[in-house]
């Protein structure tokens, strides 16, 4: 199983303990992504996802808050970019509505997200509207699009929290996110999402591990390929010149260089004798390759 499928079972699997908690991640759900639709003479709040297992919470949620309303369950083939099965959920609109979402006063947006329920709007928010990458690839955590009376609502709230969301507008859509992998995990620790959160810093240690052993076996790989280079290099010159020509003191350098191809610039030094440092060894090789250019002029 994917990380994001994980992620999505551990959280839809969330069951709010109060009917204040059940209220405040309904409307993150719908303040998130529902819509206000309007059949014949009625207005219906509705809201539409791929993933029937939301739609089951959402209805859920509406049983234990308006047993009252009625509601209408819809699947819909789409075209398209977003093609595939949509389901829909479209209850019946009440005039509270408006003041319980927070549609006619922005500042209730504020009170779902003080205390306990603040947890619980932020879950449904991202449920209906959140998108987290693959870790094993790279880290991004998005939510949006949001209105703009909700999206800096939002961003106090994060900061808050310590957990420093950006801002992007995209194609004029509102958007919050993050690639911090640090602040990703506890964002998900914050929802709730235990599990998920632990298997999240797993991967990102398996990743970290993998990149630095990456980096290292790149930088052998590099410092074995400057070691042949300049090995072989060194060898063409030595063998066209008479080795006993040269002064004493770079005679055992050069013998060694013959004798040993592929050992490096600290290992020649190891066997002389007495022992030369690497920096030493390296001017004498140089010292020994303008010999050999000058002879064969």
């Amino acid at each position: 199983m994917d990380f994001r499928t994980f992620l999505k079972d551990e959280i839809y699997a969330q069951i709010p303990s109060s009917l204040p908690m059940c209220r405040a991640e309904w409307w993150g759900i719908f303040r998130g992504g529902g819509t206000i639709k309007r059949r014949e003479s009625n207005s219906y709040l509705s809201f539409s996802h791929t993933d029937l297992s939301l739609i089951k919470k959402c209805l859920w949620l509406k049983n234990k808050l308006y047993p009252h309303l009625p509601h209408f369950l819809l699947q819909k083939e789409k075209r398209g970019i977003n093609a595939g099965k949509w389901y829909s959920l479209d209850i019946l609109w009440e005039e509270n509505f408006w003041e319980e979402g927070g549609f006619s006063d922005a500042s209730l947006l504020k009170d779902m997200l003080e205390g306990k329920t603040a947890r619980a709007f932020l879950r449904g928010l991202f449920e209906a509207r959140g998108y987290i990458s693959d870790p094993l690839h790279h880290y991004h955590l998005e939510i949006g699009p949001l209105s703009s009376d909700l999206v800096f609502v939002v961003l106090e709230h994060l900061e808050e929290k310590n957990l420093p969301f950006q801002f992007r507008e995209r194609k004029k859509e509102n958007y919050i996110y993050t690639k911090n992998s640090s602040v990703i995990g506890s964002f998900l620790h914050y929802l709730g999402a235990s599990q998920a959160y632990l298997q999240w810093e797993k991967l990102a240690i398996e990743k970290s591990t993998i990149n630095d052993l990456t980096r290292w076996v790149n930088w052998e790989t590099a410092n074995l390929e400057r070691t042949v280079n300049s090995s072989l290099r060194q060898r063409q010159k030595l063998q066209g010149i008479n080795l006993d020509s040269l002064p004493p003191r770079l005679q055992e350098v050069a013998r060694l260089r013959l004798e040993h191809p592929y050992a490096s610039l600290r290992e020649i030094g190891d066997l002389c004798s007495p022992p030369l440092s690497k920096s030493g060894v390296y001017h004498r090789l140089r010292e020994i390759e303008k010999i050999a250019e000058e002879q064969s002029r």
